[in-house]
């Protein structure tokens, strides 16, 4: 091979390494670009899904707010409904007494100036009746506009009970009621054995928890994560169960989780009892 043919191929090579080098580096720069472009939308997709997170989470709050609304609707109507009856009751009542033939019940001439002290001595039977019935329906609107203005005040009130006995229960386990008796207001959840406060003030809360023969068990009651109250039920060395209360005044404010749990550190034996005969049981109220 002559020495110029030589020179020619080592030329090609060259080239051949030259254009493969300058391909390798606009690929690297199209890669650079595909990766920045990538990382850009990366981030796009990050605030976006940020944005329905905020969003979510307000939605959830609503939702919230509204069962709470629908609840005391709902609490408002019982309210209406039992006011509604008693008025229909009470009209039903009063049509009876004014039938033909039924006479007015009035009182006799002894109380006549204690009732009616404007009244002389001259005033016939007729306007005697007249003025007592306008005294008792006068009286019937007076009674009825105090019991109204009772039942339309906020009532925040529960009791519940264990339906069946919670065998060997855990550490720091919530203690769940699931029979609700009473739910005026309703912001306990017979679920989860929790007590969401309604409105912000002064709350008695008491439990009582049943042992069977030769168990013991430590319950306390808890506000949000803090223990507010705690009881010792014990019956090891009795020939039959045991029962104690637990009783707890405290300040709350709206939205806290008032609940009872079992204890974090002291063991449980046995389990808490409850059946037909003895019930383990949960109740609070508001006093102020």
């Amino acid at each position: 091979m002559s020495t110029d043919r030589i020179l020619v191929l080592i030329l090609c090579v060259k080239l051949i390494f030259t254009y493969v080098e300058a391909a390798t580096e606009s690929n690297d720069i199209d890669n650079v670009n595909s990766i920045r472009f990538l990382r850009e939308q990366l981030e796009e997709l990050k605030s976006v899904v940020n944005d329905l997170k905020r969003s979510n989470k307000q939605y959830a709050s609503d939702i919230k707010e509204l069962k709470k609304a629908k609840y005391k609707c709902a609490a408002k109507i019982d309210i209406l409904d039992n006011i509604i009856k008693r008025g229909n009751n009470e009209f039903s009542q009063t049509e009876t007494e004014n039938m033909p033939g039924k006479t007015a019940v009035i009182p006799d001439a002894a109380d006549k100036e204690k009732w009616y002290p404007n009244l002389n001595g001259s005033t016939s039977k007729d306007q005697y009746t007249a003025a007592y019935r306008n005294f008792q329906e006068t009286a019937n609107l007076e009674r009825r506009s105090v019991s109204e203005n009772l039942a339309f005040q906020e009532v925040n009130a529960f009791y519940a009970y264990m339906s069946a006995s919670e065998n060997h229960p855990g550490h720091h386990q919530t203690i769940i009621f699931d029979v609700a008796i009473t739910n005026a207001g309703h912001a306990y959840s017979k679920n989860s054995g929790i007590f969401t406060v309604p409105t912000t003030g002064i709350y008695v809360f008491t439990w009582n928890i049943a042992s069977a023969i030769h168990d013991y068990s430590y319950t306390e009651l808890v506000v949000n994560a803090t223990p507010r109250g705690f009881i010792h039920t014990c019956s090891l060395n009795d020939a039959c169960g045991r029962v104690t209360t637990g009783i707890v005044v405290v300040a709350v404010n709206q939205r806290d989780e008032v609940f009872v749990r079992t204890n974090s550190v002291f063991p449980i034996v046995g389990g808490i009892h409850s059946d037909g005969d003895i019930r383990s049981s949960f109740a609070g109220w508001q006093i102020a």
